[in-house]
């Protein structure tokens, strides 16, 4: 797993972001995977925060993926906001990707009031795919809050994150994978890369 600085990967996610368009991530088969073509992503993300606070603001937070080609870099495919109803049991997002691409995985939140919409994306990993490797990455919590305030005589809701909590629950999430998909640990190989990311996140901090 790697970390690489890749400036228009990061415009376009801000671009999707920003957006905010209605996009999901396609279904797949099982059976159409090829260990020789493909791997998969496999984390366990906080589902998406969709609510209305005071009268009129509507706060959100989701996640989503978008993928650059290595030999076509003004190529971005967004494969969409990944929300509560497309995680398995919501919970778990399992996707299946092919190599030839960096992929971004991004936090996003925002606020609308009306016409207006902000959108920030205050955490977003990139990372690479190996073909016939299921790359587990952890458990992200992110640590945020939206706060409704008063500033004169109108309110607005201000928006703060502090971090992202990324948690090891390897032998509890590669259960469930085993228990769920029994025939794709006999096809693909898994590996732990929490504890890169892990050491990303340190220093960065």
């Amino acid at each position: 797993m790697k970390r690489v600085s890749l400036f228009l990967l990061v415009l376009c996610f801000l671009l999707f972001s920003s957006c905010f368009r209605i996009q999901r991530p396609e279904p797949w088969k099982l059976t159409d995977q090829n260990p020789n073509d493909n791997g998969f992503v496999f984390v366990k993300i906080e589902p998406t925060v969709n609510y209305t606070l005071g009268r009129s603001f509507v706060c959100r937070s989701m996640w989503s993926m978008v993928g650059v080609k290595y030999d076509d870099p003004k190529s971005c495919k967004q494969y969409g906001i990944i929300e509560t109803p497309y995680l398995i049991e919501g919970k778990y997002f399992l996707y299946p990707l092919k190599n030839d691409r960096l992929y971004m995985l991004g936090y996003a939140a925002g606020i609308v009031r009306k016409a207006e919409k902000s959108y920030q994306t205050p955490y977003y990993l990139q990372f690479e795919m190996k073909p016939g490797e299921i790359a587990y990455m952890g458990s992200f919590n992110p640590n945020d809050n939206f706060q409704l305030v008063n500033a004169g005589t109108q309110q607005k809701v201000i928006y703060s994150f502090t971090k992202m909590n990324i948690e090891d629950d390897y032998n509890e999430d590669i259960s469930w994978l085993k228990s769920r998909y029994p025939s794709l640990i006999t096809n693909y190989q898994i590996k732990n890369y929490f504890p890169e990311i892990r050491d990303i996140e340190k220093k960065e901090n």
